[in-house]
């Protein structure tokens, strides 16, 4: 969705569009708890690009951001690092996000990365 048609769209069916993109790209692998937490720390008026991680190192890797970037954990024991210093996890049996802005070069570019434990992925798993 274009940017010009998700401003067109109201908080509501933003926050439904978000909702319905974070259970799409996390297999529904969030509790409601976990995903109600994103939500309440995404603003309504912005769009996300969602990154699903369950590999720890990589989501960690990618979370070493480069000058003009911020990262705000929202959801469990992690923290983004700066440079060449990866990101830490410090619960890998938790689910974990982290919103990030990156300054462009005439706007700005809003990701949630989220962490979800590879167990949650093993056939039995309840929500």
């Amino acid at each position: 969705m274009t940017n010009e048609a998700f401003l067109l769209l109201s908080e509501d069916e933003r926050q439904a569009k978000l909702r319905a993109v974070l259970m799409s790209r996390t297999g529904g692998r969030l509790t409601n708890e976990e995903l109600e937490d994103i939500l309440l720390s995404a603003i309504p008026k912005r769009q996300y690009g969602v990154k699903v991680y369950q590999d720890a190192q990589a989501f960690c890797r990618d979370l070493a951001l480069p000058d003009g970037c911020r990262g705000r954990t929202i959801l469990g024991q992690v923290m983004a690092g700066s440079g060449q210093e990866p990101g830490m996890l410090f619960c890998k049996t938790r689910a974990a996000a982290v919103l990030v802005r990156k300054q462009a070069e005439e706007s700005e570019v809003y990701q949630i990365h989220i962490f979800i434990p590879p167990e949650r992925s093993q056939k039995g798993y309840q929500r």
